[in-house]
C-alpha cells in the first residue's frame, strides 16, 4: 500500500504508525468528543437506543446511542465506548443497571435529559423496560418499531399459507445451492452466460423483514438461470435433487416469490 501510494504521489509524506496512533488518532477523538458535547449540552428530549450485538472479534457487546433532533432532522451519536458483556448474566436487572448509569451520565456530564428510551423485544430487554419504566415513569419507554415490523413479517411469513409454502421453497432453492459448491459454480457459470454477472443466493432471517426481501429477489432475479440449470442437469440427482426440480418447474412458486417481493 505504502509504494502504491508512492507511486501515484511521490511527494506525499506517509505518517508512522506511531504518529498515528500517539497523535493523529487521539486529536481526531478529541475534536470528535467536543462536537458531541456542543451537540448534547442542554437538550431536553434527548432519545435513546440500545442494543446488545457481537463485534468483528465475535465478542459480545451492549452500546447506547442517543438521538438529538434539530431542524434539519436527527443526528445519532454513540455513548462512551460499547460494554464488553461476553460472559455477563445478560438478564433485565443487569439491562437496567446499565441504562441508568448511561442515562445519570447524560445528565451529569451534558446537562441534558433522555425523555424516551427505546429497544427491541429480547427477553433481557423487555424486563429492563418493565423495571426501569417503574423507576423512571417521566421517561417514556417503547420497544423497537423496526423490530415490531420485523416480528409481523415473522408472523406474516409463520400463519400465511400461501406465504410459509413459498418461503420455505425458496429456502430449499437458497440452502442447496448454498451447501453444494459444485451446484453453486454450476450455476454461476449459467448465470455469467445469462447475465454476465453472479448473482449469490442468500438465507433469510425470519426477524430481519430486509433479508426475506433480499433472498426471494435474488431467486427471483436468477430465474432463467436456475430454470436453464434445472433443465441442464437434470440426469444427474447430484447436481439437481428431485425437490429441487419440483420447485424450479413450479408456477405457484415463481408467482408467490414475485408477490413477496412486490
Amino acid at each position: 500500500m505504502v509504494r502504491l501510494l508512492k507511486f501515484l504521489r511521490p511527494q506525499l509524506v506517509i505518517p508512522s504508525r506511531f504518529t498515528v496512533a500517539r497523535r493523529i488518532v487521539p486529536a481526531r477523538i478529541k475534536e470528535a468528543t467536543a462536537e458531541v458535547s456542543s451537540k448534547l449540552i442542554g437538550q431536553k428530549y434527548l432519545t435513546m437506543t440500545f442494543d446488545g450485538y457481537k463485534n468483528v472479534s465475535r465478542d459480545k457487546v451492549l452500546g447506547f446511542l442517543v438521538t438529538v433532533r434539530n431542524e434539519n432532522g436527527t443526528e445519532n451519536f454513540t455513548l462512551g465506548s460499547a460494554i464488553d458483556i461476553t460472559g455477563t448474566n445478560y438478564d433485565g436487572e443487569y439491562v437496567m443497571r446499565e441504562t441508568l448509569q448511561k442515562l445519570t451520565e447524560v445528565k451529569k456530564d451534558y446537562k441534558a435529559d433522555v425523555r424516551f428510551v427505546t429497544c427491541d423485544s429480547d427477553g433481557a430487554h423487555r424486563k429492563a423496560r418493565r423495571l426501569l419504566s417503574q423507576k423512571l415513569p417521566h421517561i417514556i419507554f417503547l420497544p423497537c418499531s423496526a423490530h415490531q415490523i420485523n416480528l409481523v413479517i415473522q408472523d406474516v411469513a409463520k400463519f400465511v399459507p400461501r406465504f410459509k409454502e413459498t418461503l420455505r421453497q425458496n429456502d430449499c432453492i437458497t440452502t442447496w445451492f448454498r451447501k453444494s459448491s459444485l451446484s453453486q459454480g454450476k450455476l454461476e457459470a449459467v448465470q455469467l452466460e445469462y447475465y454476465s454477472k453472479v448473482i449469490s443466493m442468500t438465507s433469510w432471517t425470519p426477524t430481519r423483514w430486509y433479508s426475506v426481501y433480499l433472498s426471494v429477489q435474488r431467486v427471483l432475479d436468477s430465474k432463467s438461470a436456475l430454470q436453464m440449470y434445472g433443465v441442464k442437469y437434470s440426469a444427474n440427482l447430484g447436481l439437481v435433487p428431485f425437490n429441487l426440480k419440483v420447485i424450479l418447474d413450479d408456477d405457484e412458486f415463481w408467482l408467490g416469490a414475485k408477490e413477496i417481493a412486490a
